[in-house]
């Protein structure tokens, strides 16, 4: 009976949400969306032997250090998604960790820009100082959605999950979006898109995004640019040369440690 009274309430939900919908169709949709993003750091204290005190400042500046700003601007079409960079946070990096942490955190940093009307993305990246530009084909992905609601802000928010098989592993990567056909464009942060509406809160393993505003049809037409800086290279490519500089860094600070041993 309670099933039946949920399945009920969400149908009715749904269909407000369409007749919402049909009002601002006729309008030229667009606007600009603002997260904020924290990434799951896993902290390994190894052999050193610190207080509770050093551990806890050590993790707090590794909190502060992976809460980043993005702005996805879009439109019916096409989208932009991108950092907004955190100076302060920038420079303590810089200053402290080695050099490949620098170089891990730096791998987030990035432009995406998605051509929904013909399923293709550029991204711009960064290898130490070298940048590229990765064109290649949207991904599409099998959302699985659920009858699940939330309320986030003033939107009425639905779930919708992505299950990836890992090899050789016993538990499968899940990745789930809560996402508004309030605002009914097909996209969201990074590369991910396809779902009804706009995603507002995403979750992978390594990362979660949170929306903490959203502006829709300003007076001013928005200009979303398309990246033309880097090299132009395909995703495939991309990896093998980030696969590629990452056992490069490795081994580079292999070496220094066994020298400074040695001295």
């Amino acid at each position: 009976m309670k099933k039946s009274f949920k399945t009920f309430v969400c149908i009715i939900v749904v269909i407000l949400l369409i007749s919402f919908c049909d009002t601002i169709s006729g309008q030229e949709l667009q606007g600009k969306v603002h997260y904020i993003s924290k990434t799951n750091i896993t902290t390994n204290f190894g052999q050193r032997q610190l207080s509770k005190a050093q551990k806890a400042r050590i993790k707090e500046r590794l909190n502060q250090s992976s809460t980043k700003n993005h702005i996805l601007t879009f439109n019916k079409s096409v989208s932009l998604f991108t950092e907004k960079e955190n100076v302060s946070i920038q420079q303590r990096n810089s200053r402290n960790g080695s050099g490949f942490k620098r170089f891990q955190n730096n791998q987030n940093l990035g432009t995406y820009y998605k051509d929904l009307a013909n399923l293709k993305y550029v991204t711009q990246k960064n290898i130490y100082g070298k940048q590229f530009l990765i064109e290649d084909r949207l991904k599409e992905w099998n959302w699985q959605t659920t009858d699940e609601i939330k309320i986030i802000g003033k939107y009425t928010c639905f779930k919708a999950t992505i299950i990836l098989p890992k090899e050789n592993e016993d538990t499968d990567t899940i990745i789930t979006a809560w996402y508004t056909i309030e605002v009914p464009v097909s996209t969201g942060p990074e590369l991910f898109w396809g779902l009804p509406g706009l995603i507002i809160e995403l979750h992978t393993p390594n990362i979660v995004y949170l929306c903490s505003k959203i502006e829709l049809n300003k007076k001013d037409t928005i200009t979303i640019k398309l990246p033309k800086k880097g090299k132009k290279v395909s995703q495939e490519t991309y990896n093998k040369i980030l696969v590629k500089k990452i056992e490069e860094v490795k081994e580079q600070q292999k070496n220094r440690r066994s020298r400074s041993i040695k001295n």
